[in-house]
């Protein structure tokens, strides 16, 4: 066998293990999976997916997010009320899930988190995620794409 058919045999072999490295990690993982809009008006609801994975299966711990502002600083501050408790249930090995964000612009309703309005000015906002698991893992932190807030 030529030399370079060996080197192009060794990185096809390296791809395809890397390629197929199992996702789940003791730190657990996170990846925005769904935005319903990327453009919200006064009193529209904005629904964010964010898919998890963890392989002990132990999430049931603290969830964070963030809405950072490119117009109003004061709308990205962190405050207490932007980390949730994630709910006990039933953990299993290699756990994947869905954490399922409800926000609502400008206007209170029960089961949604408020979204403050910037003054009198229109906006432009992205979220970041990061959470925690049982076992004080912290997983990256995620980061949406920008979403236009319309007054």
């Amino acid at each position: 066998m030529k030399p370079i058919s060996i080197i192009l045999s060794l990185i096809a072999c390296s791809l395809f293990f890397a390629c197929s490295k199992d996702s789940f990690t003791t730190k657990p993982q996170l990846k925005i999976k769904k935005i319903n809009t990327n453009r919200l008006l006064f009193g529209q609801e904005l629904k964010i997916e964010v898919e998890f994975t963890d392989a002990e299966g132990d999430v049931q711990d603290t969830i964070w997010y963030k809405r950072v502002s490119k117009v109003c600083p004061s709308e990205s501050a962190v405050r207490a009320e932007d980390k949730l408790k994630i709910p006990n249930f039933e953990s299993i090995k290699d756990q994947k899930g869905v954490f399922e964000f409800s926000f609502i612009y400008g206007k209170i309703q029960e089961g949604s988190i408020f979204l403050n309005p910037c003054a009198t000015k229109n906006d432009t906002s992205y979220f970041k995620f990061w959470m925690k698991d049982k076992a004080n893992n912290y997983s990256d932190t995620i980061t949406t794409e920008n979403i236009a807030f319309i007054k």
